[in-house]
C-alpha cells in the first residue's frame, strides 16, 4: 500500500479486528491448495502469449499455485446501468481505442475475459 494509506489501513483494522491479507491461503496451507499439472513456467508461458508482461506473468502464475477456487461475484444494481464504463476494442494492427459503455457491459466483458483466460 502507499505509505500516506498504511496508518489508516493499521487504525481500521485495529479498530475491527479484522486482519487484512492476501487473497490466497498461505504456501504451508496446502490442504487449500488446488494441485496443478502445469508448471509455473507453463502457466507463465501462456500469460505471456495473452499479453501479459513477462515480470506480471511470472508472479500471477507462482501465485496462481496457491489460490484454490476463483469465484467472482457480478454486480448488476441499477448503477451499472450508468453510461460511464469504458472498453478497449481492437481495431486491427496491434491497435485499441477506447470506447464508452455501460458498467454492466464492462463488468460482463471483464467477466468473458477472465472466461476465456482461464479455459487456455
Amino acid at each position: 500500500f502507499p505509505a500516506k494509506m498504511e496508518q489508516p489501513l493499521r487504525d481500521a483494522q485495529a479498530m475491527s479486528g479484522l486482519q487484512i491479507a492476501a487473497s490466497a491461503p498461505p504456501e504451508h496451507c496446502s490442504h487449500l491448495t488446488r494441485h496443478h499439472t502445469e508448471g509455473v513456467d507453463l502457466v507463465q508461458g501462456g500469460l505471456v502469449e495473452l499479453g501479459v508482461p513477462p515480470g506480471l506473468a511470472r508472479v500471477v502464475a507462482e501465485d496462481d499455485r496457491r489460490i484454490g477456487l476463483r469465484m467472482y461475484l457480478l454486480d448488476n444494481s441499477g448503477s451499472t446501468s450508468a453510461s460511464d464504463g469504458t472498453r478497449l476494442q481492437d481495431v486491427g494492427g496491434n491497435r485499441f481505442c477506447i470506447q464508452r459503455c455501460t458498467r454492466w457491459e464492462e463488468i460482463c466483458l471483464l467477466a468473458e475475459d477472465h472466461a476465456r483466460w482461464n479455459l487456455r
